[in-house]
């Protein structure tokens, strides 16, 4: 349940000066979920109306999302996130009164979500200049991100075991499904979530790169004929295909789980166009085919969450687990240059299984 005296203490004491006349505030919106919440905040000061990404995260000295970690992400959020262009900056981060809770403040940017975008079907995704325009952008986002590499293999490692241990991994996401409805599905896909991870660790060369560490269509705000990146709250060193991979498999998916067939087609090209641009003028070409399948299919349990998209049927979601399980059974780097082996299969084994 949302405090809101407790929030407005918080907006009050530990905000910077420049925050210190916020007499009020309004909750615009709330979403929880595994211990960190996120709050879309008006603060009302005698000057001006602004609104802002208050999210707070849990510190515990057990569970997923250590106190090691947390100052670690956010010592890397202050250092690196607020020099990438086209990103919401971090105003300040600090702590709530007792230690418990980490407040991480953003600016706020006016706009829409390509995720809303997309569930208005009102991006304008028939309209090929607007689609080329749109691709560029967040090609050159992630072109941006991937002029600083470094090669260190334990940062490289950390990123594989991210996906599925920390903060909302595999694990914990399939503790929000309903008990007993997608059992068999869950224990097949995590044993080849597992065994895929096993595999990509010991292939790995140790590129990492500066990466946003969720970039899907709801955290990329378009404003004024750019786009802007929300939320780096998980944001560190991790693969080349991490970012790449998140955006691609949620517009893949979002095609697919489309009402409108003419819709669902241009969200689809739109998510092609995207790859094969990141591709096509990537120098870590190399690295993204080698761990696209894993950082791609290790967010389908999200995806398919009763509790984050409870509009899929449980069909859809059945489909999709078994999906991700035969991906991450096959073979390292199967995908290909063109990812069109990865969409055609992936389309396929979904209608195979009730998907459509």
């Amino acid at each position: 349940m949302l405090d809101e005296n407790k929030i407005a203490g918080f907006n009050l004491s530990c905000l910077p000066d420049a925050f210190n006349d916020v007499v009020s505030f309004n909750v615009i919106n709330e979403f929880d979920a595994n211990n960190s919440y996120i709050y879309i905040i008006e603060l009302i000061s005698p000057s001006s109306i602004a609104m802002f990404i208050l999210k707070r995260l849990k510190i515990t000295s057990l569970g997923q999302f250590s106190a090691e970690k947390l100052e670690q992400r956010v010592g890397y959020i202050e250092s690196n996130s607020n020099k990438t262009p086209n990103h919401a900056k971090v105003i300040c981060v600090f702590n709530s009164s007792d230690n418990e809770f980490k407040w991480i403040l953003e600016e706020y940017i006016s706009g829409l979500t390509l995720g809303d975008f997309i569930e208005r079907n009102s991006c304008g995704f028939n309209n090929e200049s607007k689609v080329t325009e749109l691709i560029k952008l967040i090609q050159y986002y992630l072109s941006f991100n991937q002029k600083e590499v470094i090669s260190d293999k334990v940062l490289a490692i950390a990123s594989i075991n991210e996906m599925i241990q920390d903060f909302d991994g595999v694990v914990n996401v399939f503790d929000l499904y309903p008990d007993g409805v997608f059992n068999e599905e869950i224990l097949d896909f995590e044993k080849a979530l597992i065994s895929h991870s096993r595999l990509l660790k010991k292939k790995t060369n140790g590129t990492v790169i500066v990466s946003h560490g969720d970039f899907h269509p709801w955290n990329i705000m378009i404003s004024g004929g750019d786009i802007y990146t929300v939320d780096r709250s998980r944001s560190l060193w991790n693969s080349p295909a991490n970012d790449v991979a998140c955006i691609i498999i949620n517009l893949f998916v979002a095609s697919l789980l489309s009402r409108d067939e003419e819709i669902g087609e241009a969200i689809f090209n739109f998510s092609k166009g995207v790859w094969l641009k990141c591709i096509s003028e990537s120098d870590l070409k190399c690295e993204i085919l080698l761990a696209f399948s894993y950082f791609s299919c290790s967010r389908l349990p999200a995806i398919c969450c009763p509790v984050f998209y409870p509009g899929i049927s449980d069909l859809k979601r059945r489909a999709l687990l078994k999906v991700g399980t035969e991906f991450l059974n096959r073979p390292l780097g199967f995908v290909e240059d063109d990812c069109s082996n990865f969409y055609h299969d992936f389309k396929s084994i979904f209608e195979l299984n009730g998907g459509f």
